[in-house]
């Protein structure tokens, strides 16, 4: 059956693809079971391979895996842009070749437009002034059908690829050399298309000739990630419009790997890829997945399977024991385990990061932080820390301590103020027993202070100091009171005591001596900055006994 049709498809966009691609990162809104490859320089961190194993390669013979890539176990050591812990990851690409159709090229990726074209979906190809016929293994026409660009031009535009530098792509052409007086001539153009829609020219246009067949292309050497083909056919516009007898047989054959798994319908030959990039920690089955579809719609299909497993280990600590009162007795135990399943035992561990135990536990340890090095049979490893304390220290506290003195004879040491956990316990060096004790006298006093909780304990101990240096008073200056002396002056200057000392008479006089002019008993009392005292008096006498004058012996 021969059929024909024309088609000017528009282009929508693709469905689930990422929107922007970095080198060095993983193209957002990525999810690891998708398909996808990164570009072949992406800057990956640097992470151990512990394990690795050949993976397995199923399906048809006419189907050719040169290899398969192994499965990996991978330490985690980088977290992606959302802060979920994973590893950067790559694996070198296995070169997949087929034999199901002598019509094929080389490449993972082969168009012979040999299928019914209601397998081709809008959202994975473009189509402009290209008509398509069925017959003798399926070809397309140039320059023939609805021009919707309205550029005269011929475009074919493919599904997303996965391209490295340097990609080779071919293009089968049937030049029809002009007849009569027709004169015409085209060229074939290859653009790369971006996730974005931009366009990267793949070289120069190359003139088509009726000597060539086969027109190959090479992607830039700087250029790989995630693109469209677009090729463009122009004729010259000052000659005639070529014959559409112009045709593509094997359209195209590319060294590419389809990107979306749900643009397989209506390409004979294609391979679709898991994505290499960033992979959370856990488990992840991945496939690569060959298919040659026949005219006839019998499906052959081959498969690379393999896994990546990103390890993370997490270390829980348990049995965390403080240290006793002597400063001896901490321990603790550790154990690891694997995040999301990961992680490969026997673990070992260690707390100098040198010495290594195949448990963790760890006892006689004195009072600090610990990190705590944890390796898995593989070699991924992680650190955690862990504090051990030490039992509520006692802090014993003795408050009121203040100097002995005549005026201050007696004070109160308090415990009171001592540190402790639980519940405290005294014990004083005079015998006391209870919080606080009353001093009379100078000396050392000292009290041990008990958690009754931890046993722990601390002891404090103060100086009692006095000062009782006496005060002598004296009086000096009295005399007595004559007819001849009608005063005299009480001194107490020459009294004693501490400091700066007081004065008080018995008539009120705080001045160190007072003038008296009656006979009395005057006293003086002398008071230390100490407090300490002493009263002097003295009697002042008087004497005013009248003269009497006689006189005798007159005579008339």
């Amino acid at each position: 059956m021969i059929w024909k049709t024309t088609l000017a498809k528009i282009f929508l966009p693709l469905k689930n693809v990422k929107t922007t691609f970095h080198p060095g990162k993983l193209w957002e809104n990525s999810k690891p079971s998708g398909f996808g490859i990164l570009m072949s320089f992406l800057f990956t961190a640097s992470f151990a391979v512990n394990a690795q194993t050949s993976g397995t390669i199923e399906g048809d013979d006419c189907i050719t895996f040169d290899s398969c890539p192994g499965d990996q176990i991978v330490c985690a050591n980088n977290y992606d842009e959302n802060g979920v812990l994973g590893a950067y990851v790559s694996w070198e690409n296995p070169v997949v070749t087929q034999t199901c159709t002598n019509n094929g090229s080389e490449g993972n990726f082969q168009m012979l437009f040999e299928l019914n074209e209601q397998l081709l979906t809008e959202e994975c190809w473009e189509f402009n002034f290209i008509s398509r016929v069925g017959g003798n293994g399926g070809h397309i026409k140039l320059f023939s059908g609805v021009d919707t660009d309205g550029d005269q031009k011929s475009k074919v535009v493919t599904p997303f690829l996965m391209l490295n530098p340097g990609s080779q792509t071919s293009f089968d052409l049937n030049y029809k050399a002009p007849k009569g007086n027709e004169d015409y001539s085209y060229t074939i153009e290859l653009f790369l298309v971006d996730l974005n829609g931009n366009e990267i020219s793949a070289g120069d246009a190359i003139t088509v000739t009726e000597n060539q067949k086969r027109y190959i292309f090479n992607t830039p050497n700087t250029t790989s990630g995630i693109y469209r083909l677009k090729y463009v056919f122009t004729y010259d516009p000052l000659k005639d419009k070529p014959s559409n007898a112009n045709t593509g047989d094997t359209l195209i054959a590319v060294n590419g790997m389809l990107y979306d798994d749900g643009c397989t319908g209506g390409i004979d030959f294609t391979v679709t890829a898991p994505q290499q990039g960033f992979y959370p920690v856990g488990s992840h089955d991945l496939q690569y997945v060959a298919t040659y579809t026949s005219p006839s719609g019998e499906v052959k299909q081959k498969t690379c399977s393999f896994n990546i497993t990103v390890t993370a280990l997490e270390v829980q600590f348990t049995n965390v024991t403080p240290v006793a009162c002597d400063g001896t007795g901490g321990s603790f135990t550790a154990t690891a385990s694997g995040i999301n399943g990961s992680g490969t035992p026997p673990y070992e561990y260690s707390i100098d990061g040198v010495n290594f135990q195949d448990n963790g536990n760890f006892s006689d340890l004195s009072e600090g932080s610990y990190t705590v090095s944890v390796n898995d049979a593989t070699g991924c490893s992680t650190q955690a820390e862990v504090i051990v304390d030490k039992l509520a220290t006692v802090t014993a506290n003795i408050s009121g301590n203040e100097l002995l003195t005549c005026a201050n004879p007696s004070i109160t040491l308090d415990a009171g103020g001592s540190t402790v956990q639980g519940t405290a316990s005294y014990s004083w060096s005079t015998g006391a027993t209870s919080q606080t004790i009353n001093v009379t006298a100078a000396g050392d006093y000292s009290v041990t202070v008990t958690d009754t909780n931890s046993g722990c304990s601390d002891t404090a101990t103060v100086t009692v100091i006095e000062n009782m240096t006496p005060a002598v008073a004296t009086i000096t200056g009295n005399e007595t009171l004559t007819c001849d002396v009608t005063s005299v002056t009480l001194d107490a200057s020459a009294s004693t005591a501490d400091g700066n000392f007081t004065y008080l008479w018995s008539n009120g006089s705080t001045d160190p001596s007072i003038t008296v002019t009656e006979p009395d008993t005057y006293s003086v009392t002398i008071t230390g900055e100490n407090g300490c005292e002493d009263t002097a008096s003295v009697t002042v006498d008087q004497n005013i006994t009248p003269a009497s004058a006689a006189i005798t012996g007159n005579e008339t």
